[in-house]
């Protein structure tokens, strides 16, 4: 469902962290906050 927003974007040459922290943006920064990946 997502793939639509990220197909614009190579996110498969990102590391996985960077497709999980991705994804949790996309849901809106909850999964980030709790994995505690704030920047």
């Amino acid at each position: 469902m997502l793939d639509e927003k990220f197909e614009s974007k190579p996110y498969k040459e990102k590391t996985p962290e960077e497709i999980a922290f991705l994804l949790a943006q996309a849901l809106g920064g909850v999964k980030g906050m709790s994995n505690g990946r704030t920047q």
